[in-house]
């Protein structure tokens, strides 16, 4: 009875001391931090359009939420998500559409502090568009995404990505997509090795029954070295293979292509710098179109080679020469063995001399130097031989003029630049002349700098053209105090342009803006206000405008633009309003937008 007693005795202390260290345990149990924010806005736009009586509005609200945290410990597993969710109406002149789009994401990072991180990501889009009555046109979308790296201490890294995507929407429309990709790092005591498989997948249908099918596997291998004292090497070598396959048609293709360079500076020899440049490329595609029961093949091969040297002969003095030689061979074949093509071989030598002085002062303070540059290249291939001879030269200063009514000087730049050269297509000589006059001053609370300048260039010989440009800017400001400024500058510049054909054009622009900022404004914090009135008045040469501005139409061609644009913004905590209203007179009419916006952050 009493070693019965004895035994009860030890398990009853085990059972509670069992359930005290369990309570202990839960006791000092702790869930994981949670961060989170988020934001709430709401826009309202209103637009109308120059020359359009009807007005386009659009009503949105946009919520936004965080959240970060972690399993057990930072160090073993991090988790984020976030969740956007966007309502939007919309109405213009007999129409109206209304949208629904919520998108979340959320990601698990594994031992993201170790030496074999992890992440995986998952990415959901779902959107609902509607115009007027009609059914509304859903589109879904997720993607996920796994990363990974491996780092170990012999200085070798291994990442790998997975991507798997997928979108549909309920009018027929389907698309998955799917890539994977290796790349591997490894660094040697002087080299670098870098190895990268990619893999991608895409496979695209429409409701009519057609669809694409593509895929794309590419290797390649890059290699820095110093195989020799004061020599680095670098050598890339891709090879890429790509399949399409649709309804219609069928594409295939490989390619190839190795690049290697070499440097070599002698550390007896610092002047001397010589480099070799090598590239490979072949192209093998073909394509089928089933309709027509058509073939066709396209071949394309090339080998390039290119050896340079640079010496610097003395402090600004530079020499280059170069040698270079390539092959190219291009071929079509069609099902009907009409085959068409054709080879080339081409070489060439250039080699140039250029000298830049250094900056000095002379004639009582202007600053000047001079630079002169000469050439000669030689190029041969199948098709022809072509030389040029060059020979360019400028020099220009910069002085500081000061005159008696003024209290800063003018800054006055002159530059001149003379050039002469030949080739087959004949003689040419060339002029240049430019002249700059500057002005920055400062009064008090005002500022203002002008500055203007004219540009003459001419060619004579063969191709005889000339053109000049003449550029006037002037800029007037007003700061009262730190939190208020005021800006105006107006601009003005023509320029006229002669061909060798002799047929003359001309083109001007003037152009005005006027800023005005203010900082908290009615003495309230973060009260801020912008407005911006900018002007373009026509061209006085209507009928060559055109020829400068191919983007301009016919209506525009004489007609100014002006614009007046006004935004507030007020910032309290974490609650910020914006309000932006602009008004545009064009050669269609008069437009004007409506811009609010409401956000508060958490």
């Amino acid at each position: 009875m009493r070693p019965l007693l004895h035994s009860g005795c030890i398990v009853l202390a085990a059972i509670l001391a069992r359930s005290a260290a369990a309570e202990d345990l839960v006791s000092g149990f702790e869930w994981p931090a949670l961060s989170w924010n988020g934001a709430t806005s709401y826009t309202l736009s209103s637009a109308r359009a120059a020359g359009e009586s009807g007005r386009t509005m659009r009503q949105s609200v946009t919520q936004t939420l965080e959240g970060a945290t972690y399993v057990y410990a930072p160090w073993l597993a991090g988790v984020t998500g976030t969740l956007n969710v966007t309502k939007a109406v919309g109405s213009s002149t007999g129409a109206s559409e209304s949208s629904l789009m919520l998108t979340g994401s959320a990601a698990l990072s594994i031992l993201p502090r170790s030496l074999y991180p992890v992440e995986i990501t998952y990415n959901r889009t779902n959107s609902s568009l509607s115009f007027g009555t009609s059914n509304p046109a859903d589109v879904s979308g997720d993607t996920l995404s796994i990363q990974s790296r491996i780092l170990s201490f012999d200085r070798t890294s291994i990442g790998t990505t997975i991507n798997v995507s997928r979108m549909r929407s309920d009018d027929g429309f389907q698309e998955s997509y799917k890539e994977a990709d290796v790349n591997v790092n490894r660094s040697f005591d002087k080299d670098d090795l870098n190895v990268r498989f990619t893999y991608r997948d895409r496979d695209f249908s429409r409701p009519d029954g057609d669809s694409e099918l593509g895929r794309s596997a590419s290797f390649s291998w890059r290699y820095r070295s110093v195989p020799f004292i004061d020599v680095t090497t670098e050598s890339v070598t891709t090879i890429r293979h790509t399949t399409l396959d649709s309804t219609s048609y069928s594409e295939r293709s490989l390619v190839f292509q190795g690049v290697s360079t070499a440097l070599w500076r002698p550390k007896e020899l610092p002047e001397l710098g010589v480099s070799l440049a090598t590239r490979t490329y072949s192209e093998n595609g073909e394509a089928v179109y089933r309709d027509t029961n058509q073939r066709l093949q396209n071949v394309y091969k090339t080998a390039f080679v290119d050896l340079a040297a640079s010496y610097l002969f003395a402090p600004r003095l530079i020499g280059n020469i170069g040698v270079d030689g390539g092959y190219d061979q291009r071929q079509q074949q069609t099902l009907a063995a009409v085959a068409s093509g054709n080879s080339a071989i081409r070489y060439g030598g250039r080699t140039n001399l250029t000298y830049s002085s250094p900056t000095e002062q002379i004639l009582g303070g202007l600053d000047w130097n001079w630079s002169t540059s000469a050439g000669v290249t030689y190029r041969y291939s199948s098709f022809g031989t072509t030389h040029t001879e060059t020979v360019n030269a400028s020099h220009g200063g910069r002085y500081a003029l000061e005159l008696p009514f003024l209290e800063t000087p003018l800054q006055l730049s002159v530059n001149q630049s003379v050039g002469t050269g030949y080739s087959d297509a004949g003689y040419l000589f060339s002029l240049g002349h430019a002249v700059s006059l500057g002005r920055t001053a400062r009064e008090g609370k005002n500022w203002d700098y002008a500055q203007i300048s004219i540009n003459d260039t001419r060619a004579f010989g063969t191709a005889a053209t000339d053109g000049q440009l003449l550029n006037i800017m002037f800029t007037r400001g007003y700061d009262p105090d730190r939190f208020t400024s005021l800006s105006g500058t107006v601009t003005y510049q023509i320029a006229r342009f002669r061909s060798a054909s002799g047929e003359a054009v001309a083109t001007d622009s003037l152009g005005g803006n006027i800023s005005f900022r203010m900082m908290n404004v009615f003495g309230m914090d973060r009260l801020n206000f912008t407005s911006d009135l900018s002007l373009e008045p026509p061209s006085m040469f209507r009928s060559e405008r055109s020829y400068f501005s191919a983007y301009r139409r016919e209506e525009d061609i004489g007609f100014g633009t002006q614009r007046w644009t006004n935004r507030l913004d007020y910032t309290i905590g974490k609650l910020r309003t914006s309000l932006i209203a602009r008004i545009m007179n064009s050669p269609k009419g008069i437009g004007e937008s409506f811009f609010f916006q409401l956000g508060r952050a958490y």
